[in-house]
C-alpha cells in the first residue's frame, strides 16, 4: 500500500478514502476493498475527539463507495430504500 510517508492523519483518512472511491472507478475491486479496510482501521485508531467526527463522516460515505460502477459518477444513484 501507499501513504507510508509521514503525513497527518486527516490526510491519511482523506487519501485512503479517495483511493478506495478511484479504485472502484478505474475497475480494481480488490485494491478498493483493501484500501476500504485499512481506511476502517485507521478511522479505529482515532483518538482525536475533532477527528473522529471526520472518521464517521468518511465511514458514512463509504457506504456509497460500492454503488460507484467502473467509469462512472463518484457521486452513483443509490437504490431506493438505501439512504
Amino acid at each position: 500500500m501507499f501513504l507510508k510517508g509521514d503525513i497527518s492523519q486527516d490526510k491519511k483518512l482523506e487519501y485512503l478514502y479517495l483511493a478506495a472511491n478511484y479504485s472502484k472507478y478505474f475497475n480494481e475491486p480488490k485494491e478498493s476493498e483493501a484500501y476500504i479496510e485499512q481506511l476502517k482501521s485507521e478511522i479505529s485508531k482515532i483518538e482525536d475527539p475533532e477527528l473522529s467526527g471526520y472518521g464517521e463522516y468518511l465511514s458514512e460515505l463509504l457506504i456509497d463507495t460500492k454503488y460507484i460502477v467502473p467509469g462512472g459518477k463518484f457521486d452513483p444513484a443509490l437504490p431506493k430504500g438505501s439512504t
